[in-house]
């Protein structure tokens, strides 16, 4: 899974939907270099809820448009392997100005870097969190990545919504909580705890802003404008099921959840 290449996705990505989620079920299968996705045909069906056909015209028109690159094509028991081109280059030209950077530092700051590694590792995720304490980073707080990247998610795909980088919201404490109530407990008023795998609530956020994007019926409503937070998407958690259900898509219900109810 690639916070990275799919954050890629989000910022720089197709503005048609279908392509969007279709690049982005295969960018989530990636490493942190936008290289060796393989998330085979199964995997981008259930992602981006359409049909296979439907994905194979995508994955297509992808490739003509430079958003992707096959890399190694499918063979028997195998399947095909993808790369995101704009990922690779972007992680290129930021890995030079890095270098640009450490050659311009002093001897006295290198030496201090050296002493401390942790303070520069870029191996896990960090976001930045309000607290009541003030700004503080997920690193300072040492939350559990899982969650912490779930709601770095969903904030990216509300920013990337109303077409304002500013929009962002922060992701505070109840933000946190309600992520990981989600995450542990299942939809809100249930009588018993029914836990959610972490990639089916990448998959609800991928539905509501992609195919629950466009306005409905009599009052127009949206489902993307209406889910603001990890609290909403909790606590509508199973209209958003029916709608999935409705849609004839695969139902955002995982084999955990089944079990227990």
């Amino acid at each position: 899974m690639s916070g990275q290449a799919t954050g890629w996705v989000l910022r720089h990505g197709p503005r048609d939907r279908a392509l969007r989620l279709v690049l982005l079920t295969i960018a989530d299968a990636a490493n942190r270099d936008g290289e060796c996705a393989r998330p085979g045909m199964g995997a981008i069906i259930e992602g981006a809820l359409y049909s296979e056909g439907h994905c194979r015209r995508a994955i297509a028109k992808l490739e003509t448009e430079g958003w992707l690159e096959e890399t190694e094509r499918p063979g028997p028991g195998k399947v095909a392997e993808f790369r995101l081109p704009g990922v690779t280059a972007d992680n290129a030209a930021h890995s030079a100005r890095r270098s640009d950077t450490n050659a311009a530092q002093t001897p006295r700051k290198r030496r201090a870097n050296a002493a401390h590694p942790d303070a520069r590792r870029s191996d896990s995720p960090t976001f930045l969190l309000e607290t009541d304490n003030g700004l503080r980073t997920t690193r300072d707080l040492a939350l559990p990545d899982p969650i912490a990247e779930l709601c770095n998610y969903l904030a990216d795909h509300i920013a990337h919504y109303r077409e304002d980088p500013d929009a962002r919201p922060a992701i505070s404490s109840t933000w946190l909580r309600d992520m990981r109530l989600l995450v542990e407990r299942g939809a809100a008023r249930r009588n018993k705890p029914t836990p959610i795998a972490p990639q089916v609530v990448r998959r609800c956020i991928d539905f509501v802003f992609g195919e629950l994007a466009i306005p409905e019926g009599r009052g127009r409503f949206c489902w993307a404008t209406n889910i603001r937070s990890p609290g909403a998407l909790r606590d509508h958690w199973d209209q958003l099921a029916d709608e999935s259900r409705k849609r004839q898509r695969l139902a955002l219900v995982d084999p955990l959840d089944e079990a227990v109810s």
